[in-house]
C-alpha cells in the first residue's frame, strides 16, 4: 500500500498534520526506517545492498545443506510464519522490491514508481547453482540493490552471487541485513530477524510509541513522512538495469559433445563478453547432457541478454540459460 499509494498517503498525512509511520514495513524487527530518517540526516547515502526477505534467505540457506527440495522448504517457511500472505511475493522478489523501494524513497528523498524497479525471484535457482557458487567461492542471496549514479539511480532485486567473505554472504536463515554506504558514516550494516510475528510486533510497537510521543509533545514543525523537512515530493529517475555493468554467472545444460563449449564461448565473444572462468564437470559416459558454467568479466546486461537469446536458440542447449549477477 505504501509503495503503490505513497504519494497520496504522504500528502494526506502532511495536509492533515498527521503522523505516517511504517517501521514494520521493512526489515522485520531491524530498526531501519527511523534510523535512516534521523541518524543519517547529515549524510548523503549513495549505496544500499540488502537481504530483505527472510523467507527467500531461509530457503537459500537450507538449500546449501542439500537435504530438502525448494518446495519442501517453502512449505516449511509457511509453517514457521515467515512468508507473506501470498508466498509468491517472497520467492518472486516482489516483497523485497517493495521494501527496497521504501528504503530508497527515504534514503534518496524522492518518490519512486514501483513499476520501474527490476525484480527477479529465486524460483529458478537449483542445487546445482548452489554447488557451483561454492566452487566459485560465493553464496547466492536474493539481493536488493539501490545505488546513486550521476543522472539517476540503479534500484533492482534479483538473485546475486556474493563472495563468501562478505558480511551479507554470512546472513543465514530468516535473518535480514542492510549494508549502507554514505559520505560521513562510511560503511554500516544493520542486522536482525527479518521475519516472524515477534519481529514484526516489535516494529509495530515502535511505531505506536513514536506516534504517542508526537501527540504528547505536539510538534510545531512536522517532518515529511520520508524523513526530511519540506514538501518536495519529486520522483527520482530509475536507470535501465540492463545498462549496469557487472560480472555474470551463466549456467547452461547442453549436449555432451565436442565443439559445444567452443560454440557457446564464440557467442559470448561475439557479444563482447570476456570469460574469466569456465566449469564443465566430468560426467558418466552414459549421460548425454552436462551442465556448463561461465563466469564473465564485467560487462553490461545488454551484452548478456543478447548473447543468451542467441545461446537459447542453439540445438545443443537443452534448458533455458540461467543468468545470475555477481557482486564483487
Amino acid at each position: 500500500m505504501l509503495v503503490k499509494y505513497g504519494r497520496e498517503l504522504i500528502i494526506k498525512a502532511a495536509s492533515s498534520d498527521l503522523s505516517l509511520c511504517f517501521e514494520s514495513c521493512v526489515g522485520g524487527g531491524i530498526p531501519l526506517v527511523d534510523v535512516i530518517k534521523e541518524d543519517y540526516v547529515a549524510d548523503d547515502i549513495f549505496e544500499i545492498h540488502a537481504i530483505l526477505s527472510g523467507t527467500a534467505n531461509y530457503i537459500l540457506t537450507n538449500m546449501e545443506n542439500g537435504n530438502h527440495k525448494f518446495s519442501y522448504l517453502l512449505e516449511e517457511t509457511e509453517k514457521l510464519g515467515f512468508t507473506e500472505y501470498d508466498p509468491s511475493l517472497d520467492i518472486s522478489g516482489i516483497d523485497s522490491a517493495y521494501k527496497i523501494t521504501i528504503l530508497s524513497m527515504i534514503a534518496f528523498k524522492g518518490l519512486i514508481n514501483f513499476n520501474d524497479i527490476y525484480r527477479e525471484g529465486i524460483e529458478k535457482i537449483g542445487k546445482i547453482d548452489i554447488e557451483f557458487a561454492e566452487q566459485l567461492g560465493c553464496k547466492i542471496k536474493l539481493l536488493a540493490v539501490a545505488r546513486k549514479f550521476q543522472g539517476g539511480y540503479d534500484i533492482r532485486v534479483h538473485p546475486t552471487m556474493i563472495p563468501k567473505q562478505y558480511m551479507l554472504a554470512k546472513v543465514r536463515n530468516e535473518f535480514n541485513a542492510v549494508y549502507i554506504k554514505s559520505d560521513n558514516l562510511g560503511n554500516t550494516i544493520h542486522y536482525g530477524r527479518g521475519a516472524g510475528s515477534n519481529a514484526i510486533g516489535s516494529a509495530l510497537a515502535s511505531d505506536i510509541v513514536s506516534i504517542i510521543r508526537e501527540i504528547e509533545h505536539s510538534k510545531s514543525v512536522r517532518i515529511n513522512p520520508l524523513g526530511y523537512y519540506g514538501d518536495s515530493l519529486d520522483s527520482i529517475n530509475i536507470l535501465d538495469p540492463l545498462a549496469i555493468e557487472s560480472k555474470f554467472y551463466i549456467r547452461l545444460i547442453v549436449d555432451d559433445a565436442p565443439g559445444v563449449l567452443a560454440s557457446i564461448a564464440g557467442v559470448l565473444g561475439d557479444n563482447n563478453i570476456g570469460i574469466s572462468a569456465a566449469i564443465q564437470p566430468e560426467i558418466e559416459e552414459t549421460r548425454r547432457i552436462t551442465p556448463l558454467v561461465f563466469l564473465t568479466h564485467r560487462t553490461s546486461g545488454y551484452n548478456v541478454k543478447n548473447a543468451v537469446n542467441k545461446i537459447n536458440s542453439l540445438d545443443s542447449v537443452k534448458e533455458e540459460v540461467l543468468v545470475i549477477r555477481v557482486e564483487d
